[in-house]
């Protein structure tokens, strides 16, 4: 169970399935109400990503889902739910984000987070000068 909690926590769907895959045993099989919650996290994830333009067909492999209607659906979801706000260009198949729900992030990354807001903290500061 606690895997499947990291997973929910900050994974992804398509990491879901991937362990799945790996070895069915290590998860249990998602209800459809649990793949629904995965894929909007997973959403919430794309969104928040230094991309603010995602294309329908990355968003459609990344998420698990087979018709354009069924993302569409998706993502009309996730901002109902204040998941992510944003526009669906149904002309060139793309969101554009405007604004991701936060997600939590790895152990390993939080080391990375707080050491890079250390440099950028220390690279801010003014520098000593000598005055002889």
């Amino acid at each position: 169970m606690l895997r499947l909690l990291e997973v929910f926590a900050y994974g992804t769907y398509g990491e879901y399935l991937q362990r799945r895959e790996s070895d069915p045993t290590s998860l249990p099989e998602l209800t459809p109400q649990m793949a629904k919650k995965l894929r909007l996290l997973t959403l919430a994830s794309l969104a928040a990503s230094s991309s603010r333009r995602l294309g329908y067909a990355r968003l459609q492999s990344e998420l698990g889902v087979d018709t354009v209607r069924e993302l569409e659906d998706l993502v009309v979801e996730a901002a109902n739910a204040d998941v992510v706000r944003g526009k669906l260009d149904q002309r060139t198949l793309h969101l554009e984000v405007v604004y991701a729900m936060p997600r939590d992030i790895r152990r390993v990354s939080r080391a990375l987070v707080v050491h890079n807001v250390r440099v950028d903290v220390s690279s801010s500061l003014p520098r000593a000068t000598s005055r002889m």
